[in-house]
């Protein structure tokens, strides 16, 4: 009877072990459960490093010197070759997606949590200290380590009779880190919520009883989508903004009682080479070209800051484009662009490809046809992305069902 005691004592060990080491879906954990300050000095260097990692990618690919050309014979004639030999080698990266502007406001957080608890020589499983966060001072936290052996940090403020809460939770899905965060009105109903999924997304909502926020980046293949809308008595506003980064196209809608437009933008390595904006209480649009993706043209006369009448493109020594709106740049980047305004009704497949100003170009493939099809078709296209854990953006009742599908852990 006592060897079955001991042998009984010791799968119990085992057992307990195996549970210690283990998620609660069974799969083996990044960081296993350690005590507050090993478990925060954990997160701290992952999220450090992803913010290192972050920045040392988004670094320019291409290092471009500042370029100052003076020509003896006129210092604001700038021929096309000058812009060419700098845009051949330059990358336009705005449409990257940067980890560091979401993340650092969180290693802030840690470095603070971290500097509290060394200071009071906390080290047990949980601490009351206070931090500073958002640019609040002395906020009262409570940090702890969840059941899913995930760091959470609540912390809760009053300002002007009003609660504030802040939840945020570090923890990892299988291996990859994900991040949380909820802040909270209390005594209004209204919250929002960041989410960042290492590999993968981020996610921001922002919602009341009248209005809601939703962005959707990925971080793979840097497709961005944001919408939002607002509804009262006075207001009735919708707004679109989706970059598809298979068509390289972006695409805005806007309806408001100030602002009823549509806009596309055509991108490629060098950044936007073609833009449409239509004002739809008008038959007025605006057309944009970055020339240096057009042939043709053989310099600018432009001096900055000034309406000298000679500013403008030129060919054979001939200004073209007339009063033409210009945007020329020639220091760390190259831009020639130009902007029409135009009469929905005057427009043609010629005046978009160029052609009809004696240009030519194998970048400006676009038609009016094309035009009308991504204004038709981005909202449905882009739909898909307004769906988030089964919610649906566009179509459900956020009051009944957005709030409940939130991470417990970090409500109040």
């Amino acid at each position: 009877m006592k060897i079955l005691n001991i042998l009984f004592i010791f799968l119990l060990i085992s057992l307990l072990t195996s549970c210690f080491n283990m998620d609660s879906d069974g799969s083996n954990d990044p960081i296993s459960k350690v005590n507050l300050v090993d478990l925060v000095t954990a997160y701290q260097e992952k999220i450090t490093k992803i913010i290192e990692n972050d920045e040392s990618s988004n670094q320019l690919t291409s290092a471009i010197q500042p370029n100052m050309f003076s020509y003896e014979e006129d210092p604001y004639y700038i021929a096309r070759e000058a812009f060419l030999d700098v845009y051949h080698v330059q990358r336009d990266n705005h449409q990257d997606v940067k980890l560091s502007p979401f993340l650092m406001i969180y290693k802030d957080l840690l470095d603070n949590v971290m500097e509290e608890m060394e200071s009071q020589d906390i080290e047990s499983i949980e601490a009351q200290i206070f931090v500073s966060f958002r640019d609040f001072l002395d906020m009262e936290a409570h940090v702890s380590i969840t059941n899913d052996q995930s760091l959470l940090v609540k912390l809760s403020m009053n300002i002007d009779q009003n609660q504030y809460h802040y939840g945020i939770k570090f923890g990892y899905d299988n291996e990859n880190f994900y991040l949380r965060e909820l802040i909270m009105r209390v005594t209004y109903n209204s919250f929002e919520y960041f989410e960042f999924f290492e590999n993968n997304h981020m996610i921001d909502i922002r919602y009341s009883s009248e209005s809601y926020w939703y962005r959707y980046i990925n971080q793979n293949d840097n497709t961005y989508y944001e919408i939002s809308k607002r509804t009262t008595f006075l207001d009735n506003d919708f707004h679109l903004s989706w970059y598809n980064p298979i068509t390289s196209i972006r695409t805005r809608i806007s309806r408001s009682f100030w602002d009823n437009l549509n806009q596309i933008e055509w991108f490629n390595e060098k950044g936007a080479y073609f833009t449409y904006l239509e004002y739809l209480d008008s038959d007025k649009v605006d057309v944009a070209w970055q020339l240096l993706e057009a042939t043709g043209w053989d310099g600018v006369y432009y001096e900055e800051n000034t309406t000298n009448p000679h500013n403008g493109i030129y060919k054979d020594g001939v200004k073209i484009f007339g009063d033409a709106k210009l945007n020329v740049d020639l220091y760390y980047y190259a831009n020639v662009r130009v902007q029409y305004s135009f009469l929905k009704s005057e427009l043609t497949n010629e005046i978009l490809n160029l052609s009809h100003y004696g240009l030519s170009s194998n970048s400006f493939d676009i038609t009016l046809e094309s035009v009308q099809h991504v204004l038709e078709n981005s909202l449905l296209e882009s739909s898909y992305l307004s769906v988030y854990k089964g919610i649906d953006f566009l179509n459900d009742d956020l009051s009944q069902s957005l709030f409940a599908v939130i991470d417990n852990d970090i409500k109040p």
